[in-house]
Order: structure tokens, then C-alpha cells, then sequence
């Protein structure tokens, strides 16, 4: 039993499935119901990925939220979405090592079931310079961020696959370069995920702008860096979590059955001008 917040006690069961010795855990959820549809959100923890669980529970979707290290912010996740009505599942696994993501997603298969949504909000990179990058943390920065996509949307094989990207993929983004590499390879493998799993898995993309949250604070010269953003962008703000979280709510929704293979811009209108 574990308490979570204002004092609530969830209760928490771990099942060992094909995790990697990982446990699978589960919040509020005896299993065996019918008619419950759900969606996996990898990266969940994140402001992003708890965005999007909540957005998705709103809808009536039952979340699994795949997180590693951030525990308290994964178990507010897991609250919001119980707080909508829905079931939440806390799945603490790594997704950087091969066979990760695809024993993650069998796992889950075999404790829920079928799954209409999947969510790749995940990533993890190196900030440095290309100059200052190693091998090592090119390969890495790219096993965590944009072969989870793949590996999480063949398996589980969803109606409606979204990944989330950014702006630096498209666009230099100074000491972004590994991230960058491997948000440029995600929405690559958008586009051929969305010929070949069709017409099963619909497969798109969100290329966020400047945000205030998650690794772009980590950016050297943020602050005069997002103050610039806004200023050179319509909208006169910088992207928010809830944001991209409803966008992710149209993709995820049967309003977008006729979108697969786009890359989505979100950034306020800031790529319209020089």
C-alpha cells in the first residue's frame, strides 16, 4: 500500500511480466473489465506526457503512463487520471536498452489488452554541442527518444499512434544537436510507420515549439533565448503542455481519421517569420 496525494491510499500490486525483471504496476485496476479502452503514454512523468494522460482520461481512456525516474511526479499523473473516472496503470521501466520498449509493450499487452492509444512523449539526450558529443551519447540519445516509436507502435499496434517532437528537428537549436538527430529520425519514422501499419495505426506527429517546461530550460541561454520566442512568434507566448495536449486529443480522436504521416507544427505561428 502505498498513500498518495491529500492522504488517498492507492493500491499498488507489482507483477513481474516480460519487463526485464522490472515490475509492472498497477494503481486502482482488479482487471477482467470489458468495454475499457485504453491508451499508453511512454514518458508520462513528464509535464508533457502528464498532459496528454490527463487529456486523454478526459476522454475516457483508461492511461498506462510508462516513467523511470520521477516517481512523485508519475503518481500525480496517475491521480489526475483516476480523478477523471478512468483507470491508470505506473509502469516504472526504461526504454534506452534494446528490447526495452517492445518487453514493455508485450507486457502491457498481456495485462490490459488491447490498446487504442499510444503516446511517445519520452526522450532523453545529452545538451552539449556536436563537437562535444561522443558516440556513446548519440547512440544513447537515440535508443531512448526515437526507437521507442517504433518499437511501442508495431507491437501494441494501436488505432492511433502520436509522437511528440520538436521544433529542433526541423530547425538548429543551439546544443540540441543530439536530441535533434533523434527528434528528426522519430518524425522519419512517422511517415514510413504510417504507410506501413495502415490502415490499422494512424501515425503522427506534434512538432512543438519553444515550451516552458521539460529539457528546453536546460538550454544554455534559455531565458534569453524563450524571451526572443516570444516576442518572434503571433501568438505572443510560448507553448504550454495542455497545448499539446489537446492536439493530441483531436490525433487520438476518430475527428482525424483521414490524418496519418503529418508532422504537426505547434509553435504559435513562430516558423512563419524570419
Amino acid at each position: 500500500m502505498v498513500t498518495g496525494p491529500r492522504g488517498r491510499v492507492n493500491r499498488i500490486t507489482a507483477n513481474r511480466v516480460a519487463t526485464r525483471g522490472i515490475p509492472l504496476y498497477r494503481a486502482g485496476y482488479d482487471g477482467g473489465e470489458v468495454g475499457v479502452s485504453w491508451a499508453v503514454v511512454l514518458g508520462g512523468s513528464s509535464r508533457v506526457g502528464a498532459a496528454c494522460a490527463a487529456r486523454l482520461a478526459a476522454d475516457g481512456y483508461s492511461v498506462a503512463i510508462q516513467y523511470l525516474r520521477h516517481e512523485s511526479e508519475a503518481e500525480k499523473a496517475a491521480s489526475a487520471v483516476e480523478q477523471a473516472g478512468t483507470r491508470a496503470w505506473l509502469v516504472r521501466h526504461r526504454l534506452d536498452r534494446e528490447g526495452d520498449a517492445t518487453a514493455l509493450c508485450q507486457g502491457l499487452l498481456a495485462e490490459i489488452g488491447e490498446v487504442e492509444v499510444l503516446v511517445v512523449a519520452s526522450a532523453a539526450g545529452v545538451m552539449r554541442e556536436a563537437t562535444e558529443l561522443t558516440e556513446h551519447h548519440l547512440n544513447w540519445t537515440m535508443r531512448a527518444t526515437a526507437i521507442p516509436l517504433a518499437a511501442a507502435a508495431c507491437t501494441l499496434a494501436p488505432r492511433s499512434a502520436v509522437a511528440i517532437s520538436s521544433t529542433g528537428a526541423s530547425r538548429a537549436v543551439p546544443a540540441y544537436t543530439a536530441v535533434g538527430m533523434a527528434k528528426a529520425a522519430m518524425e522519419a519514422a512517422v511517415r514510413y510507420l504510417a504507410v506501413e501499419l495502415a490502415p490499422t495505426t494512424r501515425v503522427n506527429a506534434i512538432e512543438a515549439g519553444l515550451m516552458e517546461a521539460g529539457g528546453a530550460t536546460r538550454l544554455p541561454g534559455y531565458d534569453a533565448l524563450s524571451a526572443g520566442a516570444v516576442t518572434h512568434t503571433p501568438a505572443r507566448r510560448l507553448v504550454q503542455p495542455r497545448d499539446i495536449a489537446e492536439l493530441c486529443a483531436f490525433l487520438a480522436g476518430e475527428g482525424s481519421a483521414m490524418l496519418t504521416g503529418a508532422v504537426i507544427p505547434l509553435d504559435g505561428g513562430y516558423r512563419l517569420l524570419w
